[in-house]
């Protein structure tokens, strides 16, 4: 490990490895505090009134007074110790695309933060690097520590021979010929493999971040129950290393004995790899559980890999219980801004950290049915006893079904974490505050509890080229410094033939922040995902979605069948569809999966994807919010109003918000009955209701989010429209133009341009051909090349290509379905002016949706005599 020492593991992994992008930092090494309004690295809103500060710190011996600060605004303190407690005074943090150091006691405070979560990265030389989340309220103080796995077991292999790696509970096979260095190049010398070891049923401290990852199978975020975990590095002269594209090497993991016992031979547990840069684990292949070949008795956990950084072996789970958690101190009065955490018992996982509110409650979330030890305060340095709980049988999560309430005491807290007084500064004059240096300070902990002596005090050292800091705090980081001679030029590390297709792209030779040469801005192959239209693995097709030819081909059958399902599109890729039953369509692998039973609405208004991954409904007088990933249902606050069905629709807003429109059931005499609402996902609740000038049938209407304005259009015909300003939450018809081309019946969609198209709709006698173009911003409507066929009631998409697809409809309602066939699809190109027939839907449609997905498909559901098939089709 001596040569790793002056070696900083990489501050952003994806530079160049695995994704090659890398975000720009902005370096900030200001006395342990950093304050992100004053760099401009967040919109921090105005801090709230601050409360009457906590009493002084007890002098020191030969003091008299003791003037200390109170943090400003809303704050963190972020302090950082290895495994036995001790602070990591060297390590980088990263943050909001900046980086910090720590003071000479591992801390560091963050002041002036917008409310929220609040996301930090921890590296540090001979470290494995680590993250801490922490969800912070407007105006609160708290304190939160990362511990940091040594990198204690390192091994010397020749690249071009490979090997057979071994520490005590990892063992990692290479083939030859597998390294490459940060430039893609092969390595044909000495490599040095790094291992961090951590054994879940000990050491769930230590992790590097929290047990939730992104499940490729269910598209959500789900909880983790660790087996075990490792991260692997791979250095080549004191640099970082990592597997050559094509490669892979194969993991065994040895498992501890109490957890080995729950699986059979053979069975497969997920395998899932830490973002360091999002703070969550992610789903990539399978693992076995084997018999271990070194310990006879012992079972082993196996799987292939193409990239080291940390591993995990997780069982996922979606099943959960809830805690009310109330803390309160010696008095039994609420405490506030105290964190509470739940480790598994039962079950090898941890629960996210949540902070206590002003009533001193916190709600923890832990398995269902499981045993979990609750504490407050750092894991590490819990201040409370641990109180073992539990959960109920029943589902229930925060903020959606009936928690166990359980009590927490707490000793006395005598200051506010970041609180600090600070002490003489012994560096050079002109040092103080330059660079790294800083005076030592007294601190108030991260629990409040304790104040320390003076401590932490940097001084200056000779610059090291190997650090992102001006270590010598002259005003100048890393002078002199020089990685490569080959700055500038450009690089790729891909496989021959790759390099500019698909997303692979060359980069240019740089020295990043740790004086490490690397080929920034490459991007490299990585596997084909089908629910993209990237071709990620570089090869010229999206080989893992078929062969890619245009026309409609048929998906995977419905599991029930259903004429007349809403679909909603997921931020997954993945697409739900809405009836008596919820089901689920997965592009990758072109399939259907049945969740659960449909929502219990006498009348359904809407179905919504927020931007946290569930699903809000919408019914005439209650809303209710769907949880994909646990099949589970919970209320929203009440609307307040009841909504005429069907004249009613809702829709997205710009900033996730979500908007119901419609006439009401009440009398609302101002309104005249024609209300709008707006419901905030963050709060739960639904604001109140503000006029409109139209009310809208939800059949006859067309309902647009305009791309750069971010105002919504309904357009109901004959000439009604009107336009919704999120800023002002107000209706209005002054941007409609006369002559305004919108029958009932229509289809619109938004263009990339923030113009609307507009097709088709009811006439005299029958429907028609017209097409129009609305301008919002020059209050025009241009009429356009007519469609090849009349329709109405047709969909209208918006393809990535710029084109505009029109599918089926119908021609004459009075007609009988024998008669009046949907006409065929037609595709318009805007720069021709001109419409272009294309094969018909396999099978006829004359009522149907259709959901363009991210991989530029269009999924087509619903119309079809066989309510069980649906159909792609590829532009």
């Amino acid at each position: 490990m001596n040569g790793l020492a002056r070696r900083w593991e990489r501050l952003h992994h994806s530079s160049w490895g695995r994704h090659g992008a890398s975000a720009s930092l902005v370096l900030c090494g200001l006395m342990g505090v950093l304050s992100l309004a004053s760099l401009g690295c967040a919109d921090v809103p105005p801090a709230p009134p601050e409360e009457s500060p906590a009493p002084p710190p007890p002098p020191l011996e030969g003091e008299t007074t003791t003037p200390h600060s109170e943090p400003a605004g809303t704050s963190v303190l972020l302090q950082v110790i290895d495994t036995s407690g001790k602070p990591v005074p060297g390590a980088a943090i990263s943050t909001q695309g900046v980086v910090v150091s720590l003071d000479g006691s591992g801390h560091h405070l963050f002041e002036n933060l917008p409310p929220g979560r609040f996301f930090v990265r921890v590296d540090a030389p001979g470290f494995a690097s680590a993250t801490a989340t922490v969800e912070t309220q407007a105006g609160a103080h708290v304190g939160t520590q990362v511990t940091l796995l040594p990198l204690t077991d390192s091994i010397t292999f020749e690249a071009t021979e490979g090997g057979v790696l071994q520490t005590e509970q990892v063992h990692i096979s290479l083939p030859p010929n597998a390294v490459v260095d940060a430039l893609g190049q092969p390595v044909t010398g000495s490599v040095t493999l790094t291992v961090a070891a951590l054994d879940p049923t000990r050491q769930l401290a230590a992790m590097p971040g929290p047990l939730e990852g992104f499940s490729s199978e269910a598209g959500a975020t789900v909880q983790l129950e660790s087996l075990f975990m490792a991260e692997v590095s791979l250095w080549s002269g004191g640099a970082p290393a990592q597997l050559a594209p094509g490669k892979t090497a194969t993991l065994e993991f040895l498992l501890p004995e109490s957890l080995a016992s729950r699986y059979a031979e053979g069975e497969l547990v997920p395998a899932w790899w830490f973002d360091l840069d999002a703070g969550q684990w992610r789903e990539e292949g399978l693992g076995s559980i084997e018999a271990s070949p070194t310990h006879p008795g012992r079972r082993a956990w196996v799987a292939s890999v193409k990239h080291f950084t940390w591993w995990n072996a997780d069982a996922p789970w979606t099943d959960k219980s809830c805690v009310d958690v109330l803390v309160v101190d010696n008095k039994g009065v609420p405490v506030k801004n105290v964190a509470v955490s739940a480790q598994g018992v039962s079950y090898t996982g941890a629960s996210l950290t949540s902070f206590t509110t002003a009533s001193g409650h916190a709600c923890v979330e832990l398995k269902r049915g499981g045993t979990a030890h609750l504490l407050a305060g750092p894991p590490s340095q819990p201040l409370s006893e641990r109180v073992t709980v539990t959960a109920r049988a029943d589902a229930a999560t925060c903020g959606g079904g009936a928690c166990t309430p359980v009590q927490l005491v707490l000793p006395e807290l005598i200051c506010t974490p970041g609180a600090s007084v600070v002490c003489a500064y012994s560096g050079p004059e002109g040092t103080e505050n330059q660079g790294v240096c800083q005076t030592s300070r007294r601190w108030c902990d991260v629990s409040g509890t304790k104040w320390s002596d003076c401590e932490g005090e940097v001084l200056p050292v000779t610059e090291d080229c190997y650090t992102p800091f001006d270590d010598d705090c002259d005003g100048v980081v890393n002078e002199d410094c020089h990685c490569s001679d080959k700055q500038g030029q450009p690089c790729y590390g891909g496989p021959s033939g790759t390099e500019g297709v698909g997303i692979c792209r060359a980069g240019t030779i740089e020295c990043d922040l740790f004086g490490t040469v690397t080929c920034r801005g490459q991007r490299l192959p990585e596997a084909d995902m089908c629910w993209t239209s990237a071709d990620e693995d570089c090869d010229g097709a999206n080989a893992a979605c078929g062969t890619g030819h245009s026309g409609w081909t048929p998906t995977g059958s419905l599991i029930s069948p259903e004429p007349r399902g809403r679909p909603v599109l997921l931020s997954t890729g993945k697409v739900l569809l809405i009836g008596s039953f919820i089901q689920v369509y997965n592009p990758a692998t072109n399939t259907w999966r049945k969740l659960g039973s449909g929502p219990k609405f006498l009348y359904l208004l809407g179905a919504l994807p927020l931007l946290n991954g569930k699903v809000l409904f919408v019914g005439e007088e209650e809303a209710k919010i769907y949880d994909p990933a646990t099949n589970t249902w919970s209320a929203t606050g009440p609307m307040g109003v009841k909504y005429m069905a069907p004249v009613a629709i809702v829709t997205l807003l710009a900033d996730g918000k979500a908007l119901v429109a419609g006439v009401s059931i009440l009398t609302n005499n101002d309104c005249k009955n024609m209300l709008s609402q707006v419901y905030d996902p963050i709060a739960n609740t639904w604001s109140s209701p503000v006029c409109m000038k139209y009310g809208h049938e939800s059949s006859w209407s067309q309902i647009t989010l305009l791309r750069r304005s971010g105002h919504i259009l309904i357009t109901t015909g004959w000439g009604r429209a009107e336009l919704y300003d999120p800023a002002t939450d107000s209706w209005s018809d002054s941007l409609i133009p006369s002559g305004f081309g919108a029958f009932p019946g229509h289809a619109a969609t938004a263009l990339p341009n923030g113009k609307v198209f507009i097709t088709g709709g009811q006439g005299q006698d029958t429907a028609k051909h017209t097409a129009y173009e609305y301008d919002p911003s020059a209050i025009t409507s241009a009429e356009r090349a007519p469609m090849l066929a009349p329709r109405k009631y047709h969909t209208l998409i918006s393809l990535e290509d710029g084109r505009i697809l029109a599918m089926s409809g119908k021609v004459d309602q009075w007609r009988p379905p024998d008669v009046d066939t949907p006409p065929d699809s037609e595709i318009y190109d805007p720069t021709l002016d001109r419409w272009s027939p294309i094969a018909p839907t396999i099978c006829p449609r004359p009522g149907h949706t259709a959901t363009l997905l991210p991989n530029g498909k269009v999924l087509i559901t619903g119309g079809c005599s066989d309510m069980t098939f649906t159909e792609l089709y590829t532009p």
